[in-house]
């Protein structure tokens, strides 16, 4: 009779070790085994909260880089966390305390993500011979929500049956065999087979050798073993789950049944290599991940200009004009990551027409409309800044979003104008000509009132020549006079000589008052002055020529100075020994003889002068305009007045000590003479007494 028996072979022993390791006693000649869950190492999960990226934005009033006491915080800037690549992770708005916060990743989504780990089991022969593991699913990187299995192996067995009867055997087997894997949430299995076979086996021979003709041996084959499972369980779910490692075990198993007449002993050898992939199905955490990030204002605040960033105490160098910091984040977060902002300076003034060339900036100037206001200077950061522009018809400029540093704003001339007035605003500064230099400026400063005055320079221009006819006009016979002293006093004092031609020019004047002078000098007085194309008044001297208004721009032309030749009076007073009223030889000069010419010019003026006769008698009245005169001697005492008489160009002998003349221009009247005897000396009386005794 057939009957059915169900054996546990050689490989046995592998599940004798699990069951040795479990502590099951054998129930009914049986061992029935019980898979737990293995223990994970390390499964604290984290806090929920992740790391935190903080810090502050603020006006950085100094510029030092560091948030001071007192400096500002920037409410509403906008900030953003992003990857070293440049991807957002996430943004944020600072508040009223100026502070920042990231503590999500935004970039993460709500999309499935996984993460794959493979092992390889070797020579697979007995119970839980192949250990390992791999890393349970960190909880920082999202929610953990199914975990798949893959085993792909091989099991290489092989079975030899011995009849153990008196009688021939006919049996057929059946080999089953699996790959375990034993993890945190139970036993993973993969199933090869089954194996049949057939074998017709003689009586025992009497020697257990799976040989002969009692035996049964047909040679190892090998087969795939493949399975897929999956965790969803959040039971199971949670053994995965931690950050540190999952210890896995694996095991290779074959077991038989066998339909047979008879009693059969069996063994089964059997070897397994397995591979397992494990993947972790997860929806992405929004947490902050450890790592490096770059924390970046994309917009300056409005008004702004960027300043020094900074991580703690700690100034970052080089970061003005990048709006970036590089971070590296750990689990405990970071804090003071700050962005220091520089508020923006400026400087406006003006360049202006001082029309009344006052230095003061009045409603009746105007623009310098074209000039060129240059600024320069160093900024805090150690550039150097050069900016320029163009003024327009109002002439006002303004140089904007200018870092703390210090400047000069310089302002360009227009073609044939006059610098003016320069005057510093209230930031200060050196001034020099069209230049306001060494301008501190600080962060936020605004800088008012520098003014360039400029003005269109007037002129004056005219001649001093010969008036031969005295007509107050240059005739076209009359000559220029050269090196003539022409002197301007008024807006300015100036003093210049005529050319050759005796043309005069004052040039770049102030709008003003002036008078232009031409003294009299050399040999040449006075005779004429005529106002040109400005006006004003022409003194009674024709020396002057008073109250000429120059405004911006006016070129005053055609002044005219007069000029004669100088006249003259000379003659000796001398000693007329003869009596003849004639100087002849041998007759002496008498000096200090006092002489006066009265008389009026040709201007009607009054004439009245005082000489003394110098050694040898001789005198002169010069220089003298044509006009009529007499000149008189003052007898000396001792003498008596014995004649006088005219000279060279004629005249009046109106007494003894008193003469008439006229002269014209450049006429030198010569050889009036006065002639004086020496008054006869007292004797005293016994003198005469002795003398009147002597001529008896």
């Amino acid at each position: 009779m057939f009957h059915s028996i169900k054996s546990h072979f050689k490989f046995l022993s592998v599940v004798k070790e699990l069951f040795a390791a479990r502590g099951d006693k054998p129930a009914g000649g049986r061992r029935k085994v019980r898979i737990g869950l293995e223990a994970l190492e390390d499964r604290a999960v984290p806090a929920a909260l992740g790391p935190v990226v903080s810090g502050f934005v603020f006006n950085d009033a100094n510029s030092n880089g560091q948030r001071d006491a007192g400096e500002a915080a920037l409410a509403g800037v906008n900030m953003e966390l992003r990857t070293p690549m440049g991807v957002m992770v996430g943004s944020a708005t600072t508040d009223s305390t100026g502070q920042y916060r990231f503590d999500q990743d935004m970039s993460a989504g709500t999309s499935s993500k996984s993460i794959a780990q493979k092992l390889v089991f070797e020579n697979l022969k007995g119970a839980w011979s192949g250990q390992s593991s791999i890393n349970a699913f960190n909880p920082a990187l999202g929610t953990l929500t199914q975990v798949d299995l893959k085993v792909n192996g091989k099991v290489t067995s092989s079975v030899k049956v011995e009849n153990l009867d008196t009688d021939a055997s006919t049996a057929k087997l059946t080999l089953n065999n699996k790959l375990f894997v034993l993890g945190p949430s139970g036993t993973i299995e993969g199933l090869a087979g089954p194996n049949l076979y057939s074998a017709t086996m003689a009586a025992f021979d009497g020697s257990v050798d799976f040989g002969g003709a009692s035996g049964f041996n047909p040679g190892a084959r090998t087969m795939d073993v493949i399975s897929t499972s999956q965790v969803t369980a959040a039971q199971g779910l949670s053994a995965w789950t931690g950050t540190g490692m999952v210890n896995l075990r694996a095991a290779a198993r074959g077991t038989s049944v066998q339909e047979s007449n008879t009693n059969l002993m069996s063994s089964i050898t059997t070897q397994g290599r397995l591979e397992l992939e494990v993947v972790y199905n997860f929806i992405p955490s929004r947490m902050l991940q450890a790592g490096s990030y770059l924390v970046v204002e994309p917009v300056q605040p409005s008004g702004y200009l960027d300043g020094f960033e900074s991580i703690g105490t700690t100034v970052l160098p080089g970061t003005i004009g990048t709006d970036s910091v590089g971070i590296t984040l750990g689990l405990n977060g970071l804090s003071n990551v700050n962005f220091g902002e520089v508020k923006a300076a400026s400087l406006r003034g003006t360049s202006y027409i001082d029309a009344m060339a006052d230095g003061v900036l009045n409603a009746g100037d105007y623009g310098a409309e074209g000039a060129m206001v240059r600024l320069s200077g160093i900024a805090d950061t150690g550039a150097v800044v050069s900016q320029e522009l163009v003024v327009g018809y109002d002439g006002r400029f303004e140089f904007t979003d200018l870092r703390p540093g210090t400047y000069k704003v310089i302002s360009t001339l227009l073609d044939k104008n006059v610098a003016g007035s320069t005057k510093a605003g209230n930031l200060g500064g050196t001034v020099s000509t069209l230049t306001v230099s060494g301008i501190k400026v600080k962060s936020g400063d605004a800088g008012v009132e520098y003014q360039f005055g400029q003005y269109v320079g007037a002129g004056l221009s005219g001649t001093v020549y010969a008036d031969m006819n005295g007509n107050g006009w240059q005739d076209a016979d009359e000559q220029g006079i050269a090196g003539q002293t022409v002197q301007l006093t008024g807006g300015a004092s100036k003093s210049v000589i005529t050319d050759e031609f005796g043309w005069f020019e004052f040039g770049d004047l102030k709008p003003g008052v002036y008078t232009v002078a031409n003294p009299t000098s050399g040999s040449w007085l006075a005779q004429s002055a005529r106002a040109g194309a400005a006006g004003g008044v022409v003194a009674n001297t024709f020396e002057q020529i008073q109250q000429i208004t120059l405004g911006s721009g006016m070129v005053g032309e055609s002044y005219l100075f007069g000029k004669a030749l100088k006249s003259s009076i000379s003659g000796v007073v001398f000693l007329d020994a003869n009596k003849n009223g004639v100087r002849d030889a041998g007759e002496v000069g008498v000096s200090g003889v006092t002489l006066r010419l009265a008389g009026n010019n040709d201007l009607g003026q009054i004439v009245s002068m005082t000489t003394v006769s110098a050694l040898g008698g001789h005198y002169s009245f010069n220089p003298l305009r044509s006009g009529s005169y007499s000149v008189t001697q003052v007898t000396p005492n001792g003498y008596t007045s014995s004649s006088a008489k005219t000279g060279n160009l004629g005249g009046s002998v109106l007494s003894s000590t008193t003469m008439t003349v006229s002269l014209n221009t450049n006429q030198d009247g010569v050889n009036y003479d006065f002639a004086l005897i020496q008054n006869a000396v007292a004797l005293p009386l016994s003198k005469r007494m002795f003398l009147a005794g002597v001529r008896r």
